[in-house]
C-alpha cells in the first residue's frame, strides 16, 4: 500500500513525459550517436555508419527497428535510430515505446488498496486452523542418492573423482562402422551372419537361426568286454515303463544280459563253449 502511494508521488517528479531512467538511457545513445555517419534513402531506411564498431547497420524509422536489435528488444531508440532521427529532426518522444510513458506508468500504480483492520477483530475457527495432510509412505522403494545433473561425475571419493560420466561419448559400431551404437544393436548384425556362424548349445535349447536343425542324439550299438556299461540315448515321446522295456529288447539283440538293473557285457558263445568242456 505505501509502495503504491510511493509511485503515484514520484510521477509528479517527472520533467517530461519519459520515465526519468529511460531519458537518461536516451541521452547516453545520443552521445554514443554523435560519432556515427548516416545516409538516406529517400524513404524510410536510413544506413547508418558506427564509428566505434565500424559497422554499417540499417534503421527503418516506420518499423521502428535497427539491424543491431537493440530498439527491437527494449523499445528504446539506439545511438544508430537517434542518428537517423536528429538527421530529419524529428523528436524522439514519439518514437519511444508507450510502457515507458506517464500514461501507462499511472495505470499500472493508480489503483489503491483497500484498508484492513488488525488480525484481532478476525473470528476464530473453533477447531483451529489448518492442519497439514496426513504423511503416507509412496510405493516402491525409497530413493536414497540425489537426482544427478546430466554433466556431473558419479563418484567423488575424498575430493578427487573415481568415475566419470559416459555422457556425450560417442559409440563405435565395430560391425558396420558406424557411429551411434555398438555391435549389441547393430542392424546388420542379424544380416551379416550365416546359417553356418551360429552355434547350437549343449542344453539342448533351439538357435537364433530357425532354419538350422538340432542334431539327433546317437545311440550306442558296440558290444564291449565284460564288466562294461552300455550306454543307449534317450528314447524321446515314450512312458518310463516303454522305455524300459524297449532298452531291454535292443540289449537282448545285441547279446546283452540285464542283471539288477545294470547293463552288464556277457558273451553267450563264450559260456555255452565253457559249458560243454566241463560236461
Amino acid at each position: 500500500m505505501e509502495r503504491f502511494k510511493d509511485k503515484k508521488l514520484f510521477v509528479d517528479t517527472w520533467a517530461t513525459n519519459i520515465a526519468p531512467r529511460v531519458l537518461k538511457k536516451i541521452n547516453d545513445n545520443n552521445n554514443l550517436s554523435m560519432k556515427c555517419n548516416v545516409r538516406w534513402n529517400g524513404d524510410n531506411d536510413f544506413a547508418v555508419f558506427d564509428g566505434h564498431t565500424q559497422h554499417t547497420h540499417v534503421v527503418n524509422v516506420h518499423e521502428r527497428n535497427c539491424s543491431c536489435r537493440e530498439w527491437n528488444l527494449t523499445g528504446i531508440p539506439c545511438s544508430h535510430a537517434l542518428c537517423a532521427l536528429r538527421f530529419k529532426d524529428w523528436s524522439f518522444e514519439y518514437f519511444v515505446d508507450e510502457y515507458y510513458k506517464k500514461e501507462k506508468y499511472l495505470q499500472t500504480y493508480g489503483t489503491a488498496l483497500e484498508c484492513l483492520r488488525g488480525n484481532e477483530v478476525l473470528r476464530r475457527r473453533p477447531e483451529g486452523g489448518c492442519l497439514p495432510l496426513d504423511m503416507r509412505s509412496m510405493p516402491g522403494r525409497p530413493r536414497r542418492n540425489r537426482r544427478r545433473a546430466k554433466d556431473e561425475p558419479l563418484k567423488l571419493k575424498k575430493g578427487k573423482l573415481t568415475k566419470l560420466s559416459k555422457h556425450g561419448s560417442v559409440y563405435t559400431c565395430s560391425v558396420c562402422g558406424e557411429q551411434g551404437h555398438n555391435k549389441a544393436g547393430c542392424p546388420q548384425k542379424d544380416k551379416q551372419a550365416g546359417p553356418s556362424q551360429t552355434k547350437v548349445k549343449k542344453t539342448g535349447k533351439k538357435s537364433s537361426n530357425p532354419t538350422q536343425k538340432p542334431k539327433a542324439a546317437k545311440k550306442s550299438t558296440k558290444v564291449g568286454k565284460k564288466g562294461d556299461t552300455v550306454c543307449l540315448g534317450r528314447v524321446e515321446g515314450r512312458t518310463r515303463k516303454a522305455k524300459r522295456k524297449l532298452n531291454d529288447s535292443f540289449m537282448e539283440a545285441a547279446g546283452i544280459v540285464i542283471d539288477e538293473g545294470r547293463a552288464e557285457v556277457q558273451n553267450k558263445q563264450g559260456s555255452k563253449g565253457k559249458g560243454k568242456d566241463k560236461a
